[in-house]
């Protein structure tokens, strides 16, 4: 579903006739499923419906995908925004662009659900299976961990710039898990998403043609 609604939301960016959305996720099931709408109805019924609307969406909004698979462990800002819930948004976004700025735009925005997303969920979750869930842990990130014991947001936007400051001079620190972070700043360099997805997407032009019938067939 994540997936689905970034690229449909990607389409909305631009007035191009024909659209191509280089999506990378850390999920292998999630990147395999978004390939796939032979899900037996009957048995999974909330994953055949989700993959038929995405193929609908791709349809609609004449748009194609290259998809691909991205380990988490180099995908820091999608543990954040996943993980740590217990970040106010102001903070949250503004440790993103300060700690991973080469993994996001400078134009990031944190916005509330869509009214349709919410519709859309609400429906599947009526046809999923009645089985009783286990309750899951949250594990933060490293960077959720380092700013959790703060008490304002004030706080914690002064010790991301402390972070940053150490962070320009050589040497470790003598805290740990700033030191993680401090990997993984570095880490995340060498990690663009932005340069990576850009060799999944070829010119447009190469798709634009065959789209309709590349996935004209995927639904009756």
């Amino acid at each position: 579903m994540a997936a689905k609604w970034t690229v449909y939301l990607a389409t909305q960016e631009n007035n191009n006739d024909y659209h191509h959305v280089a999506h990378a996720g850390d999920n292998v099931s999630a990147v395999s499923w978004m390939k796939k709408t032979s899900f037996n109805s009957k048995t999974h019924p909330e994953h055949s419906e989700a993959s038929r609307n995405f193929a609908r969406l791709l349809m609609k909004e004449n748009t194609i995908v290259s998809n691909c698979h991205k380990p988490g462990v180099t995908n820091f800002v999608a543990d954040m925004l996943s993980r740590d819930t217990h970040l106010p948004t102001n903070v949250l976004k503004f440790a993103i662009l300060k700690i991973f700025p080469t993994q996001v735009p400078d134009s990031l925005q944190i916005v509330d659900l869509r009214k349709e997303i919410n519709l859309e969920l609400a429906s599947l979750m009526q046809l999923m299976p009645r089985v009783a869930a286990s309750r899951a842990n949250i594990k933060r990130s490293n960077v959720g961990r380092l700013l959790g014991g703060s008490a304002s947001s004030k706080e914690m936007v002064s010790q991301i710039l402390g972070l940053m400051n150490s962070a320009k001079e050589s040497g470790s620190s003598c805290c740990p898990l700033s030191q993680k972070v401090s990997d993984e700043m570095n880490l995340a360099r060498e990690h663009s998403p932005v340069s990576e997805l850009t060799l999944l997407a070829p010119p447009l032009a190469t798709y634009a043609r065959p789209f309709g019938r590349t996935f004209g067939t995927t639904l009756d």
